[in-house]
């Protein structure tokens, strides 16, 4: 049975349109990305249903999934377990994890209609009207607080040495976003900024990176994160006689 439900993007270095020329019902690309996914997850048992696929920029192909899993795990972990297809396969240039909020779906969820559904990050918890009254009022209102999800969260403009990641955040107060630029386990780049999107540079080729970006609310720490991989550059050599 599954436990929890992340959503998964995943760019590829493939024109879409080529692709559907040689695959018309992205029957091969489907069973790729789940042979990916499901082996990076390895041993645990893994669901993984393909939403859609769309064209990207620069010849490159969007590939959405929807992830279950049998126990929550926090979206960081997903990430760096998904973000080692990206280390291993050349076509594949990044892996971005988003937590799904269950309690939109009723399918996703099983609170009855005498329960309030509150999502947590990989899971939910189902809250009985009559534990209301107990809990105190703080806690209700970082419980209800306008902490919504951080969405369409994808990286543009690939270099050898910079990209750009943008996001989106369907909610009426304005946050402070915390962005940060990790390689492996080592922190590179730590930024705040208010505005959606952020240009990262001054990067190496070829490489790995991991970006967190999060906001603070309800009390915690509301993040989203995905892995890129730098382009490789082949330099030029300049033979005299």
């Amino acid at each position: 049975p599954v436990g929890s439900w992340y959503n998964v993007t995943i760019l590829v270095k493939m024109d879409f349109k080529e692709l559907q020329q040689v695959d018309p019902r992205l029957l091969n690309h489907m069973r790729l990305l789940h042979s990916l996914v499901t082996s990076a997850l390895q041993p645990m048992a893994s669901t993984v249903h393909h939403l859609h696929s769309a064209p990207g920029d620069a010849s490159t192909t969007v590939s959405r999934l929807l992830l279950g899993l049998p126990r929550p795990l926090p979206v960081a972990n997903v990430s760096t377990l998904l973000g080692a297809i990206a280390k291993r396969v050349y076509e594949v240039i990044s892996v971005q994890v988003q937590d799904v909020n269950e309690c939109f779906y009723e399918e996703l969820n099983a609170c009855s209609g005498r329960e309030l559904c509150a999502n947590l990050e990989g899971s939910y918890r189902c809250v009985c009207h009559q534990e209301a009254p107990a809990t105190s009022p703080r806690k209700l209102n970082l419980e209800w607080e306008d902490c919504p999800p951080v969405s369409d969260y994808v990286v543009l403009n690939v270099t050898s040495d910079s990209f750009q990641v943008s996001w989106r955040l369907n909610s009426t107060q304005n946050h402070t976003f915390h962005v940060r630029v990790y390689r492996g386990m080592e922190l590179l780049r730590s930024a705040r900024t208010q505005s959606q999107a952020l240009a990262v540079a001054g990067l190496e080729a070829g490489v790995l990176y991991r970006v967190k970006t999060s906001y603070q609310g309800c009390g915690a720490d509301v993040s989203t994160t995905l892995t890129v991989k730098t382009k490789y550059v082949l330099e030029k050599l300049d033979f005299q006689s």
